[in-house]
This record gives structure tokens, C-alpha cells and sequence, in this order.
């Protein structure tokens, strides 16, 4: 509060408001820095100094506004200021701002600005004080994962440091992890750890294990608004087995996970993350999968839903020839119906393209597509 009074009232930053700063230097604010430092206009043009000014500068800076470090880095214009700080002052400075980070990392942590004070620390500060600060939040993973500004302080770790050395973050995932990847930051955070690889043998099977939960419940996750990002990430970074095995299950329902609206992006990975014999399996599973009402076959059907005709799209630009054939023909016969339909439209015209625009005659599916424009 009285900080802000002094920005409010300060004599030197009116002047340079008045004059748009054109004659300022950084040492003709000597003794307003904390004022400076609260205001927009004043922030921005600190900022700009201490790109360009002497290491002597950047530490006398630093001395005025050390007392008021902690009101800085919670402040919507002195964050950047201890930003750069972090970043570019002398190492006894550095430790000195290291020092209130780890008194404070909780309450910074879940801070709408001192989150971004912290996440600037664990990028630049030395590994030491790194893991200093991390292992602050040894005890409270759960609750900054769940934190609209704390998982992104828990993302940041998992960016930065090797999976062994925030052990305690990836165990707090893994006993959680259903949970988490239904969460809107949880689902975040799951994600972090996936995209990860681990030279740790022991953190590596952790990481595994979160993996495999992932895919044992990728049909549940899949229909979920957070979930299926989540279930994207492991058809993205698993290996071949878990991959094969989460496609499996998808395809126990394939036509209704197509048609759903976030479970159709998971089966969109899966047919772009497979390998071809999968692919193959995967697709023919759809296109002879039973016929849902009276709208014809699966296939068709797709190719006229909200969020199936993606898939479809998907098939056409993913599959071989063969089967590309063999989709062609499939919607061909009925393409003066589909034309009716907003989102048969889609399909209609990329598949008449195809047709105007055979393979080459050396191709051996060239006259499976010439066929299918006898049919349309």
C-alpha cells in the first residue's frame, strides 16, 4: 500500500512521465527505482536500462531495491524487474534474491505474478539453488498442480530438471494420475511428464507406469474435455506395445469415439501415430463396423457427422493407396446424398478432386479409383 502511494506521488517519475523519459538515464533515478518499478511506464523503462547498462549499474540497482525484492516479485510491473535481475545481476545478488525465493516459494508458487518470479529462477539460477526452490514444494506438489498459477511452477521443474531430480513430482503424478489428467492444470502437468525422456532406470519405469494407467483407461479418458489431451500424448511419446494397446481398446467402439466430440481428436493420433499394418486394422475396422440407425453404412454415416468427417479426412490423409481406393469407393456410391449434408460437403469435394485427379498409370490403385468414379 505505501508503495504504491510513493509510485502515485513520486516527483521524479512525473517528470519522466511529462517528458516521455526522452533525456533519462538509469542513474538519474536513483533513490524513485521502487516507484519507478510499480508503474508501467517506469517498469518498461528500467527494463530497457539494464539491457544495456554496466554490471556496476545493474548491482546498484539491485542494492536500492533489495529491501523491496519480495513486494517486487509479487507486483504486476516489478516481477519483470526481478526477472531480469535474476538473469543478469553478480552472483552475490543472485543468492541474495535465491534466498527469498526459497523463504517464499509456496506463496510465490501460487502467486499470479510471483509464479513467474520462480519459473524464471528455475530456468537461469545455478542447480544448487534450483533444486533449493523445487524441493521447497516437496510437500504441497498436489495442491500447486491443481493451482491455476502453480502448475505452471510444477511444468516449469518438469522442463527443466531431470525427472530424478523432482522424483517427489512425478511419484505425486503417478499415484494421482487419473485424477490429474481429468483436471484442467492436472491434465497439463500429466502431459509434461509424457513428452519426457528419463536416462533414470528407476524413473523411467515410474514414468512407464503412468504411461500404461493412461492407456488402460484411454476410452474413458478420451470423452473427457481434459482427458483426451492427455490420451493424444500417449499415442504421441509411448512405445510400440503401449501404443498398440491403447489403439486396441479404442477400437472396441471406433464408429462412437469417431463421433464424439473429443475422442474424435484421440482416434485422429491414433491413425496418425500407428504404423501401417495398425492403420490398416484400424480403418477396416471402421469401414465394416455395424451401420448406427438408418443413415447407411459406418463410413458414410462418419462422413456426415459434426466431428466423424475429421476422422475420415484424417483416413484419406494417412492411409495407402489401397485403402484410399477403397474409401473412395465406399462414399462414391452415395455421393449425391452426402452433397446434402453441411458436413458430407467436406468430404464430397476432396474425394471429387481425387477423382478428377487420378494416380499416375504406373500406379497399381489407378484403377481402383477409376472405378469408383463410374459409381459417384
Amino acid at each position: 500500500m505505501h508503495s504504491k502511494i510513493s509510485c502515485v506521488n513520486d516527483r521524479v517519475l512525473s517528470k519522466f512521465k511529462t517528458s516521455k523519459g526522452d533525456q533519462f538515464k538509469i542513474h538519474d533515478i536513483r533513490g524513485h527505482l521502487l516507484a519507478f518499478c510499480l508503474d508501467q511506464a517506469g517498469s518498461r523503462f528500467i527494463q530497457e536500462q539494464l539491457a544495456v547498462c554496466t554490471l556496476h549499474e545493474t548491482d546498484t540497482v539491485h542494492e536500492e531495491l533489495a529491501p523491496h525484492a519480495f513486494t517486487l516479485m509479487r507486483d504486476v510491473f516489478g516481477n519483470y524487474i526481478i526477472q531480469i535481475l535474476l538473469q543478469n545481476g553478480s552472483t552475490h545478488h543472485r543468492y541474495a534474491l535465491a534466498k527469498i525465493l526459497m523463504e517464499n516459494t509456496l506463496t510465490l508458487t501460487l502467486h499470479v505474478y510471483g509464479c513467474r518470479v520462480i519459473q524464471k529462477a528455475l530456468e537461469v539460477l545455478d542447480l544448487d539453488l534450483r533444486l533449493g526452490i523445487i524441493h521447497n514444494l516437496d510437500s504441497h506438489v498436489t495442491r500447486c498442480i491443481k493451482d491455476m498459477n502453480g502448475n505452471h511452477v510444477i511444468q516449469k521443474a518438469i522442463r527443466e530438471f531431470n525427472l530424478d531430480e523432482i522424483h517427489f513430482i512425478v511419484k505425486a503424478v503417478h499415484d494421482r494420475v487419473l485424477s490429474f489428467s481429468v483436471h484442467p492444470y492436472g491434465c497439463r502437468v500429466v502431459q509434461r511428464i509424457l513428452e519426457r525422456e528419463c536416462s533414470n532406470r528407476d524413473q523411467d519405469i515410474v514414468r512407464e507406469k503412468i504411461m500404461s494407467t493412461v492407456a488402460e483407461n484411454i476410452g474413458e479418458l478420451s470423452q473427457d474435455l481434459y482427458g483426451n489431451y492427455v490420451a493424444q500424448h500417449v499415442l504421441r511419446f509411448s512405445a510400440k506395445p503401449l501404443r498398440e494397446k491403447a489403439i486396441e481398446a479404442l477400437m472396441t467402439a471406433p464408429v462412437d469415439y469417431a463421433c464424439h466430440k473429443y475422442a474424435s481428436n484421440v482416434l485422429e493420433q491414433a491413425l496418425l501415430y500407428s504404423d501401417q499394418e495398425q492403420r490398416q486394422k484400424m480403418v477396416r475396422s471402421i469401414i465394416s463396423s455395424p451401420r448406427r440407425g438408418d443413415s447407411g453404412d459406418a463410413l458414410c454415416m462418419l462422413t456426415t457427422n459434426r466431428f466423424g468427417n475429421y476422422v475420415v479426412q484424417r483416413m484419406l490423409d494417412v492411409v495407402e493407396d489401397d485403402l484410399k481406393c477403397l474409401i473412395v469407393r465406399s462414399i462414391g456410391h452415395r455421393m449425391k446424398s452426402l452433397k446434402k449434408f453441411k458436413y458430407g460437403k467436406h468430404i464430397v469435394s476432396r474425394v471429387e478432386k481425387m477423382l478428377s485427379h487420378p494416380p499416375s498409370d504406373d500406379d497399381t490403385s489407378s484403377e481402383g479409383l477409376a472405378s469408383s468414379s463410374s459409381v459417384a
